[in-house]
């Protein structure tokens, strides 16, 4: 496993990879469990000034890339499309690309490489059929307590129930940016759900019982 760290941004994170061995990444792609959908390499980039990366021949993996403050670009084929706050993007595999950061205005980017037997179609159900990358996501902090929770097990990658656990929680990060239906009802007379939903939109706050 490989991890670094650098100064936070605004948001106090601090700069972190974990990228899994191929001893690991092996065991992933056959394990009963995991070789349906599994992660190669996740990372959180704050603040990426000067961040580019150009792959000519691509790689074997999906990447899904999420910008949340800031812009920047990428590229597949040579087809080039900027990228803003609350969006994401899916680079295919074996294919050329190319992406960065815009310097006056760096981003803020959440990212995993995945593969696995599954991955071709989470890839395509991330992408509505009839629009173009890159797409709105509403911001979740869900989400991000997700991506915490990933990074915390693949950080003890030894243990390999730490490696299913974070294959298994992959699911729920990639699937949190397909827009959902949500069951709409009147608050009014159900205080029970109109708690928690205030819990649930405020899950980066210390919430007191009063």
């Amino acid at each position: 496993l490989v991890r670094s760290r650098g100064l936070g941004d605004v948001y106090k994170r601090q700069q972190i990879s974990c990228i899994l061995p191929q001893k690991k990444r092996k065991f992933c792609s056959i394990h009963a469990f995991c070789k349906k959908l599994y992660i190669t390499d996740i990372g959180y980039y704050p603040n990426a000034t000067f961040h580019n990366r150009l792959r000519a021949q691509g790689i074997s993996q999906y990447i899904l890339i999420y910008c949340i403050k800031g812009e920047g670009w990428f590229s597949v084929e040579g087809v080039k499309k900027q990228v803003k706050a609350n969006e994401y993007f899916i680079l295919p595999k074996n294919k050329a690309h190319e992406y960065g950061s815009e310097i006056g205005n760096p981003w803020t980017i959440y990212w995993v490489h995945f593969d696995g037997e599954s991955a071709e179609y989470l890839a395509s159900y991330l992408q509505p059929a009839k629009k173009k990358p890159p797409f709105f996501v509403a911001p979740s902090s869900l989400r991000l307590m997700i991506f915490d929770d990933i990074i915390s097990h693949l950080e003890l990658s030894n243990n390999s129930d730490n490696l299913i656990y974070a294959s298994s929680s992959l699911y729920a990060f990639l699937t949190s940016f397909h827009r959902l239906n949500i069951k709409i009802t009147n608050k009014e007379f159900n205080p029970i759900e109109e708690l928690i939903n205030y819990m649930k939109n405020n899950l980066d706050k210390n919430l007191t019982l009063k």
